[in-house]
């Protein structure tokens, strides 16, 4: 018979530590109008917090491009509204002692042009090929490409905020900002070489 006695074990990775090996994986919802996380999305993770699910990733949540959603009700994780929203899903998640990280998601040619909360915009695409090599729009050109990149940084160190973290981190994080600057400058390099890892990390605890 399996033994499944270690699901139930805490563990540990990069410094960050779980009650348990249950992950609740990302579930696309669309119950947030208007990109915006609601008290019914709050009250939704809650509950998996509250039944020792160790570590919940969020469902989708896009970055600051406009074809990076099909659907309004989706939420989105850089207007004001929606990570006022978000933070008040994470302080009852650790209120109830769990732990969360968002999955930060552009949907790219899933998106059907014509839909999404910018209905007009281009559908964003590697290559503006389908997979059956019928062109749907332009190939994305390097300044495209850079902004792509910029709006999944962007999202990423939202993670890290004030507004996102709990107090016990950004206390943590204020300490570490008083040792020499020799040091506060490798780190800054290491986040910016390893920005989506170390944000996303940071924002689980």
């Amino acid at each position: 018979m399996t033994n499944a006695a270690p699901l139930f074990e805490p563990m540990t990775v990069r410094g960050m530590t779980i009650a348990n090996r249950i992950v609740m994986a990302p579930m696309t919802r669309s119950f947030s109008p208007n990109g915006v996380p609601t008290d019914e999305v709050r009250d939704y993770y809650q509950r998996r917090a509250e039944a020792d699910v160790g570590l919940i990733i969020s469902e989708g949540t896009t970055i600051q491009r406009d074809a990076a959603s099909f659907d309004p009700r989706i939420p989105n994780f850089h207007e004001d509204d929606a990570l006022q929203g978000w933070r008040k899903v994470i302080d009852s998640v650790h209120s109830a002692q769990g732990r969360m990280g968002p999955q930060i998601w552009h949907v790219g040619m899933a998106r059907r042009q014509g839909t999404g909360p910018v209905p007009e915009a281009a559908s964003d695409s590697p290559s503006g090929l389908t997979h059956k090599g019928k062109a749907i729009t332009d190939a994305p050109t390097d300044e495209d490409v850079a902004d792509m990149v910029a709006a999944y940084a962007k999202a990423a160190k939202e993670a890290t905020t004030p507004k996102l973290r709990r107090k016990e981190d950004k206390k943590d994080e204020d300490e570490k900002q008083r040792e020499p600057s020799s040091l506060g400058v490798l780190r800054f390099n290491r986040e910016e070489t390893l920005f989506t890892r170390i944000y996303t990390l940071q924002f689980i605890k």
